[in-house]
């Protein structure tokens, strides 16, 4: 919810007509107690205006011109400015690599787990408005999430996420692109692609980064690990050097016209995403922003106003006001 503006601002210059009801207010309370002394015998002051904690005659004056006051602002149409939210205006695809390499601890505790809690924070801040999805690959393709604005439910999914053997990237980039192709193209859409490796199977990446750049789609891609990452071999039992690879992931973003990032840490990778949230929100555009009349909600607060004012003089000052 955003701050509270006015349609009619030119209105609120009726609240100056609150401050002669302020200077008559206080005049009469003041001067109340003043006349009954002067007109009333001492020993019947108790009987005609029983004494009364002065605090209450003033909360309830004080109750009863702040009504008045919001009743009146009320007439300069009271409004908020919020964001549309059922107005789809981007669509993301988040392709994670989730082959074995990715199980290597030259990032802490593992290249998955630090990939997967930093994929998480950058779901979680894009906007409402963005439609998100989730295809993950090892040797296969899994379309985890598709694009929805649910965004708890691609993050559920992300935590989800497990090993296999292979790296097919271009298997899963044309997965990604499908993914956005299916949508009403009116829409902008880009593919966030994280990876350590080469591809082992499918087809060539080069192939689907072409077939992105021919559909307008953006590929921006993260190579995420270091020249030291290996991992224990399950056939062999051996311990397997599983070096990050650039390359590919480089040419992608450069034949789709996005931006290649190399993460070496769990503090590069979020950097990394920062850096791609800022290129998607000049892509995507600002939210769409609405002036929502909230003149109701102002009247309504009046009358409580009003009414705890009439209740006050009838329960405190029953028979003084």
């Amino acid at each position: 919810m955003m701050p509270t503006l006015f349609l009619a601002p030119e209105r609120l210059w009726l609240l100056l007509g609150l401050l002669p009801l302020v200077a008559v207010a206080i005049w009469a309370v003041r001067r109340r107690r003043r006349a009954l002394v002067r007109f009333t015998g001492m020993d019947l002051l108790d009987e005609v205006a029983p004494r009364r904690p002065t605090w209450q005659r003033w909360v309830v004056t004080a109750l009863f011109l702040t009504g008045i006051g919001v009743s009146t602002a009320s007439l300069a149409q009271p409004a908020r400015t919020e964001e549309v939210s059922d107005t789809i205006r981007g669509r993301i695809v988040v392709l994670m690599d989730t082959s074995l390499s990715m199980e290597a601890t030259d990032v802490d505790p593992s290249r998955l787990a630090a990939a997967k809690d930093e994929a998480t924070d950058f779901v979680d801040e894009v906007d409402a408005g963005v439609e998100v999805g989730l295809v993950s690959f090892n040797g296969r393709v899994t379309r985890d999430v598709g694009l929805t604005t649910d965004h708890d439910q691609v993050t559920a999914a992300i935590d989800a996420l497990d090993l296999g053997e292979s790296t097919a990237v271009g298997e899963g980039l044309r997965a990604a692109i499908d993914e956005l192709s299916t949508t009403d193209d009116a829409f902008p859409g880009a593919i966030v692609l994280l990876s350590d490796g080469e591809t082992t199977v499918g087809i060539d990446p080069q192939v689907a980064a072409d077939e992105a750049a021919e559909a307008g789609i953006p590929v921006f891609t993260i190579a995420f690990g270091t020249e030291s990452g290996q991992i224990l071999d399950p056939l062999s039992g051996q311990i397997v050097p599983v070096p990050v690879a650039e390359g590919e992931l480089q040419a992608i973003a450069e034949t789709t016209g996005a931006t290649f990032t190399a993460a070496g840490s769990s503090e590069g990778l979020s950097a990394a995403y920062d850096q791609i949230s800022g290129q998607l929100e000049e892509l995507i555009g600002e939210p769409e922003i609405v002036e929502v009349e909230i003149t109701w909600q102002w009247v309504a607060a009046a009358l409580v106003l009003l009414v705890l004012a009439w209740l006050g003089s009838q329960w405190w000052l029953r028979g003084v006001m």
